[in-house]
């Protein structure tokens, strides 16, 4: 993948599948600042013979889960919900932002503001709306042959 290559592509539940990935499933691992703290966590929902909760990386000195996004399973309607108002997701959304705009990102963040999201009830009990944005580039005109 090209970094400067806008995907034209833009779905929050990327974000949410990131989020419950390290802050969720993985949330065991944070704060673990040795390679025995971070090999002692066996809490974790997700954790099997092969795939331990953590992992650490001797480079950088930090505790990672080893879920990822794609392990996402997807949550009961009230638990998504309640993630999409969460405080703590706001708050790793405008890290997030925060984050691409620090890397020369802005143009992401941007279409990532404009291009997708939700919105709540103002109860915040239910999904009231959802867009996603996908970039599909068709000609403006058809060959004969092609029609």
């Amino acid at each position: 993948d090209d970094i400067l290559c806008a995907t034209g592509r833009y779905c929050f539940m990327e974000q949410v599948a990131r989020y419950w990935a390290f802050h969720v499933a993985g949330g065991e691992c944070k704060g673990r600042s040795t390679a025995v703290e971070c090999g002692s966590v066996t809490s974790c929902e997700y954790a099997t013979a092969d795939q331990p909760c953590c992992a650490w990386d001797a480079d950088s000195n930090l505790c990672y889960p080893t879920v990822t996004e794609a392990d996402y399973p997807g949550l009961p309607a009230n638990e998504f919900v309640s993630l999409l108002g969460s405080d703590a997701f706001a708050a790793y959304l405008n890290a997030r932002r925060d984050t691409l705009y620090a890397y020369v990102r802005e143009f992401d963040a941007i279409f990532e503001q404009q291009l997708t999201g939700y919105r709540l009830s103002p109860d915040k009990q239910s999904l009231s709306m959802a867009w996603v944005t996908f970039n599909a580039t068709y000609p403006a005109q058809n060959t004969v042959e092609q029609a």
